[in-house]
């Protein structure tokens, strides 16, 4: 009688604990949606102001708050996805049942986070080993790009800054097309250093 009664008491605290922690997920779900909507409305306003603002100050001021509130967003939209993930499991009836699928779920993530931080490192390396094999001075500028703007290098594609979105004037094109393969040449408008597309 005792054994069952404590197992009974083990049961229910289980329950207990499952509602807190339903609870809990419910408000971190409903708490993230809306930082998300909040970031969706801030990158819309920032993409409609980009379409008719011409101030040239207020147009990098603008894109660079569009990228990091892109990035934001992406980060909160996975993060939502986990929690509604687990909120589903939490949710569903019988503790018994709930326990191998929860400890499944966690093995898969800490599956995923190993590979992501693999890959990581992976990126890591190839980039030291960039650096490594740059000229002195073509790292410097990059670093110093990367430190004051938060991006080194974007690509050119067709006759548009892939830095800034915006589109060099022919003068410019003809500028880039005839420069030498050693010279450095950077957007007029937020002063990235611009390559060639690999596949071009």
């Amino acid at each position: 009688m005792d054994e069952l009664e404590a197992k009974l008491r083990n049961h229910r605290e289980r329950e207990v604990k499952n509602r807190a922690n339903q609870r809990e997920h419910r408000a971190s779900e409903h708490r993230l949606r809306q930082d998300i909507a909040k970031l969706r409305a801030r990158a819309k306003a920032n993409t409609d102001a980009l379409s008719t603002e011409t101030d040239s100050e207020t147009r990098k001021d603008l894109k660079h708050d569009l990228r990091s509130t892109r990035v934001r967003l992406d980060a909160l939209e996975n993060q939502l996805e986990r929690v509604e993930r687990v909120a589903e499991l939490f949710s569903q009836d019988g503790s018994e049942e709930i326990g191998p699928e929860l400890r499944q779920a966690r093995e898969e993530l800490a599956r995923a986070e190993n590979a992501v931080d693999a890959d990581l490192e992976a990126v890591k390396a190839r980039i030291a080993q960039a650096k490594e094999d740059l000229a002195p001075e073509i790292l410097l500028a990059y670093e110093s790009q990367v430190f004051e703007h938060g991006i080194g290098v974007a690509e050119l594609k067709g006759v548009t800054c892939q830095g800034c979105f915006m589109e060099l004037d022919p003068m410019t094109m003809k500028e880039f097309r005839t420069a030498a393969p050693t010279e450095l040449f950077r957007c007029p408008e937020c002063s990235v250093i611009l390559v060639q597309p690999t596949d071009e």
